[in-house]
């Protein structure tokens, strides 16, 4: 983003995706930002149905910002669940990234794919 659209663009982005991600926490989920353009949401009360549709939110919320910036602008989502990836913060952190990256996999293809098809 910054090399492309400048450091002003890549700001303002990151600052839209951290409200986006706070308007997708309703159940008292905990947002930060992992470092660089990667964010952490910490949802406590989340079974695995419910992550997936906080993911498909999240999905949601990259589209609408995508209209409103008009370019495009995707998350790579991990999602990890207690107990079930995991039994202690490390382990499910763990798990998270490794979902995240296997997410980040799908969508080079996915993109592969359209441009290809184009």
């Amino acid at each position: 983003m910054n090399d492309t659209y400048g450091h002003r663009m890549g700001d303002r982005v990151l600052i839209q995706l951290a409200e986006a991600l706070q308007e997708s926490s309703v159940r008292g989920e905990i947002i930060g930002r992992w470092g660089g353009d990667e964010f952490l949401l910490l949802s406590p009360y989340a079974a695995r149905g419910a992550a997936n549709s906080l993911h498909l939110h999240i999905e949601e919320c990259m589209e609408r910002l995508s209209r409103l910036e008009n370019i495009k602008i995707s998350a790579a989502i991990g999602t990890a669940v207690f107990p079930e990836d995991g039994l202690t913060l490390d382990k499910l952190l763990h798990a998270a990234d490794r979902s995240m990256y296997d997410d980040k996999s799908v969508r080079k293809k996915d993109e592969a794919s359209v441009r290809l098809n184009a």
